[in-house]
């Protein structure tokens, strides 16, 4: 249990904490390592990892040599700081952010699902702007009638609607827009395309 490996590392002389450490880190690795190779990839499913990191951490930080420890507490203060200014980057959609030593963004959407309905009221406000005053148009996708006055569709019904909302986690399905849909507005997040809004021209269109 990685508890218990914890509990032993804090418990151990000196000399064997370097390699209960690694233990730490193999096992971490290892959870990091499984949860890659399952077909449905979520970015939480690692979180059990993260503590056996931490453990590894403090133990690299504590074996950092004698001319290095006066500079522990500016060190840790930089880190901090890097930490907060890689948040801040994203603002306002701070689930955008991907580490950019393993890709960023652009890698990302290819092994992990992406979008948590960032961007959602930005098409929101455009249908406002653009929409008939008082009117509620049908709109196939994802349900943002929360944001603006519309009658939301399933994706499945999409030729009976005047406009077809596509997100993200449907491109990555491999979904996409009916033939004859004219393109109005392309949402991109750092490099990725999130949201795509469509009319349907009236010939197109059922029912």
């Amino acid at each position: 249990m990685p508890s218990l490996r914890i509990s032993s590392v804090v418990s151990r002389a000196p000399g064997a904490v370097a390699d209960s450490a690694l233990e730490l880190l193999a096992c971490a690795a290892l959870m990091i390592l499984v949860v890659g190779l399952a077909a449905k990839k979520q970015d939480r499913y690692a979180l059990p990892a993260v503590p056996l990191l931490a453990v590894v951490a403090g133990v690299g930080y504590g074996r950092l040599p004698l001319t290095l420890r006066g500079a522990r507490t500016l060190l840790v203060g930089w880190a901090g700081l890097a930490q907060l200014a890689l948040c801040a980057s994203e603002r306002p959609y701070y689930f955008t952010y991907y580490s950019p030593l393993l890709g960023g963004a652009p890698v990302a959407r290819h092994v992990l699902p992406v979008g948590r309905g960032e961007g959602l009221e930005v098409v929101a406000r455009y249908l406002q702007a653009h929409a008939d005053k008082d009117a509620r148009p049908a709109v196939a996708g994802p349900d943002i009638s929360a944001l603006v006055r519309t009658n939301s569709m399933s994706p499945a019904k999409s030729e009976q609607a005047r406009y077809v909302l596509t997100y993200v986690s449907e491109f990555q399905r491999g979904e996409r827009a009916p033939p004859g849909a004219m393109p109005l507005l392309t949402l991109r997040i750092n490099g990725i395309t999130y949201a795509r809004l469509y009319a349907q021209p009236p010939a197109t269109r059922a029912g």
